[in-house]
């Protein structure tokens, strides 16, 4: 019996080592975890950008103090709440139902989403603040998803600067077409009328004053078409 209680207490005390062994290897790797979000903490603040990260099912989980000012909202009160309780998605004027997000679409195909400017997106927030974005969606995990990773850029005056120059070239095109069209006119009546009032060479200069009028036409033409491509207006 006192083999046995021995053989016992050999076999407990390997036991209490290999738990103790195994709570020092767990206390390791939590303090390696809490390392590494710390530093992951570190880098996206460090980001100039607005980033966040949302889970598998959409919940913010993650946020930097570029984000923060974006969507005027704190990480603490969002953390855990769905990313579409932050703002409302718009395509021009179209809102967008979260079941169409690009977080989804992201998630289906497994590859990274960038939306530019020409991609009209808007976000607005609780707050009632409406600004034109460009956000690039970097989906999380291998075969699973995890989540992804959004960085968001509010870049309103950029729309505005090319919302400008897109009307400028609108205007200063209409502001052109109509002097050159009066040029034009003009110049067919002189080569009409000019074979018994002018010589051949002066003919000849009149003539040629019409066909650069008409190229010019043609050009400013071009110049309103691009600008309505530019507006969706074609």
């Amino acid at each position: 019996r006192t083999k046995e209680l021995e053989k016992m207490n050999k076999e407990s005390d390997k036991n209490k080592q290999a738990l103790l062994r195994a709570l020092e290897d767990a206390r390791h790797l939590e303090h390696q975890l809490q390392s590494e979000h710390k530093r992951l903490e570190a880098i996206i603040s460090s980001i100039g950008d607005a980033v966040y990260v949302v889970d598998e099912k959409d919940r913010i989980i993650l946020m930097n103090e570029a984000a923060e000012r974006v969507f005027g909202r704190r990480f603490e009160a969002v953390r855990g709440k769905p990313v579409h309780e932050l703002y409302e998605v718009y395509i021009g004027s179209q809102l967008q139902q979260p079941k169409d997000s690009l977080l989804r679409v992201s998630e289906s195909s497994g590859r990274t989403i960038r939306v530019g400017l020409d991609d009209n997106m808007f976000f607005k927030t609780t707050d009632g603040r409406r600004f034109a974005v460009m956000q690039v969606i970097s989906p999380l995990g291998g075969e699973r998803y995890h989540g992804s990773v959004v960085v968001v850029r509010d870049v309103t005056e950029e729309k505005r600067v090319d919302e400008s120059k897109t009307n400028f070239i609108s205007i200063a095109s209409h502001q052109l077409r109509t002097p050159l069209t009066a040029i034009r006119w003009l110049a067919e009546l002189l080569v009409k009328e000019s074979s018994a009032i002018l010589p051949p060479a002066q003919q000849s200069y009149v003539e040629d004053i019409m066909q650069a009028t008409g190229r010019m036409i043609t050009l400013v033409n071009a110049l309103l078409n691009v600008s309505r491509i530019e507006s969706g207006r074609l």
